[in-house]
């Protein structure tokens, strides 16, 4: 089934390729500060008027972000209602709280955050949230095959207008 809309994708990897085969999205992306995108938005001070985007995919960028909560809420506030955000982070499954480093880690690219299990709690309560552990979304040949390490997506939908 393809689906139909606005796709914002952060940091596009080489699976855009799969998404541009769907005449029915209009993806832009974005990089940031540079490089080969159509957009360099930085997520912290985003010029997207709000309601803007029907899917946003944010892939092992979240970690970068001074502020991870104010970054997710700028993903709330400028998806449709009904819109739904694809975010993934590298998660500590031996960690059940994040590490907050306050700056960036250069021990850790960069990262400004350790996430341990509890990463859902920082998404915005706004959001109607469903997390999707790799060793139950794919099987075991396709983990396999893939290379896989166990990781979640964390699937959030924008309420839509009427509720």
């Amino acid at each position: 089934m393809h689906q139909k809309g606005k796709l914002l994708y952060f940091a596009p990897e080489s699976n855009i390729d799969y998404l541009q085969t769907n005449d029915g999205l209009e993806i832009k992306t974005s990089n940031y500060p540079d490089g080969e995108a159509d957009l360099h938005l930085d997520i912290m001070n985003m010029s997207i008027p709000d309601n803007s985007f029907d899917y946003i995919i944010c892939h092992r960028v979240i970690e970068h972000l001074p502020d991870d909560r104010y970054g997710m809420k700028e993903f709330y506030r400028i998806l449709k209602p009904g819109g739904i955000a694809v975010i993934s982070v590298p998660i500590n499954l031996d960690m059940q709280e994040s590490i907050e480093y306050g700056e960036a880690n250069p021990l850790e690219n960069e990262h400004f955050y350790h996430y341990g299990l509890d990463f859902s709690s920082r998404i915005p309560q706004e959001f109607v949230i469903q997390s999707h552990k790799f060793t139950d979304t794919f099987s075991e040949s396709e983990f396999d095959r893939l290379s896989l390490l166990e990781d979640y997506i964390f699937v959030c939908k924008k309420p839509p207008a009427n509720e």
